[in-house]
């Protein structure tokens, strides 16, 4: 037999298992773009990524806010295609519809910005369950400003449509 405070374990370990679960879950549904730029890391997650989808294609913005003195970066890409109309998965549209983009811009006053941008070229893969877009994408972009290195990125996302 329980006594009083072995009900009150069972309890607390029940509540705490349902709100681990409950916090799992939520967590599951933000959206997440997690890419190396040049070697480095960055993720993106939550309201600042953006799925924009139609007839005409599909696009992911992802950025990442930053305080005065930092560095707000953001990446852009998509293909000229709707996931929703398609039946068969993993799905890799032709590079030659695919686009880019990624920015720093430094939070000073003054803001300097350094662009690059790949208007074809893009290697995106789509996965797509009715509720949630996730793959893979890669790309090598060109500055927009010659004096800059051209930028190697590679990554994740996974997003909801609602």
């Amino acid at each position: 037999m329980i006594d009083r405070h072995g009900k009150c374990f069972l309890v607390a370990a029940a509540v705490l298992a349902l709100v681990a679960v409950s916090a799992e879950t939520a967590l599951a549904k933000k959206n997440k773009v997690i890419a190396t730029v040049n070697g480095k890391r960055i993720k993106w997650k939550g309201r600042y990524v953006v799925v924009g989808i139609s007839g005409n294609g599909t696009q992911i913005i992802a950025t990442k806010p930053a305080r005065p003195g930092g560095t707000v970066r953001t990446v852009g890409f998509g293909c000229a295609i709707d996931p929703r109309n398609e039946t068969t998965f993993p799905l890799t549209p032709p590079p030659e519809v695919c686009v880019a983009t990624y920015t720093e811009t430094k939070a000073t006053l003054g803001a300097q910005t350094n662009a690059w941008f790949a208007p074809q070229g893009a290697n995106v893969t789509y996965y797509f369950d009715g509720t949630r877009l996730t793959g893979t994408f890669s790309v090598t972009l060109d500055p927009l400003v010659n004096a800059l290195p051209a930028v190697t990125i590679e990554g994740t996302f996974n997003t909801a449509l609602e």
